[in-house]
């Protein structure tokens, strides 16, 4: 499991590492931890290994240290910290995982989740997914299918474009006209 710290909690930590489910999330950086025999808040804790004493990973332009840590009402972990370009200087972004695998492995797997974040920034301020005013449950979801298929018919129309390809807001008033039309007239005078 992979999630973002305002969705994932201790319990949520403590109920997935009581079960045996592998997970990678971000932790707010004012938690604390057990990191050699010192509890201490994870902020705190960067600061013994900020960029010039962490390891560069150039695939990902960060620098970055693991450590293995223990976080009360869960369990050991790693925690991994994480040094992104921010500004003039580099913010810190702290994850924990049960994972016991290299740190490339688990950045790239932060980077997917990341990505999907970008893709869910698309569905809601150009495609309306978070504008839903139904109250029912099957509703709501018909709402985010009819998303999903426009999000598919801008693309598709991105896709016939020539190269260049068109720009997104284009694409999608070229794909709203050809719905506009269809629905109107059962013909887009567009061509297909």
């Amino acid at each position: 499991m992979v999630a973002d710290a305002q969705m994932f909690n201790r319990i949520a930590m403590r109920s997935l590492h009581g079960m045996d489910v592998p997970f990678l999330a971000r932790i707010r950086s004012h938690s604390k931890v057990w990191f050699e025999q010192t509890y201490l808040c994870i902020r705190d804790l960067a600061e013994r290994y900020r960029p010039d004493k962490a390891r560069y990973y150039p695939r990902f332009g960060w620098y970055a240290k693991k450590l293995g840590v223990f976080l009360p009402a869960v369990g050991p972990l790693y925690l991994l910290l994480v040094w992104k370009p921010q500004g003039y200087g580099f913010g810190l972004m702290a994850l924990v995982t049960t994972l016991d695998q290299g740190m490339q492995s688990l950045l790239s797997i932060w980077k997917l989740r990341w990505q999907e974040e970008v893709a869910h920034r698309i569905y809601k301020q150009n495609l309306g997914l978070s504008r839903c005013q139904c109250r029912k449950f099957a509703s709501q979801v018909k709402h985010a299918d009819l998303v999903l298929q426009a999000f598919h018919l801008v693309r598709a129309e991105r896709a016939r474009a020539n190269a260049p390809p068109l720009d997104w807001r284009l694409a999608q008033r070229r794909a709203a006209l050809k719905l506009k039309y269809r629905l109107l007239t059962e013909q887009s005078p567009l061509g297909a």
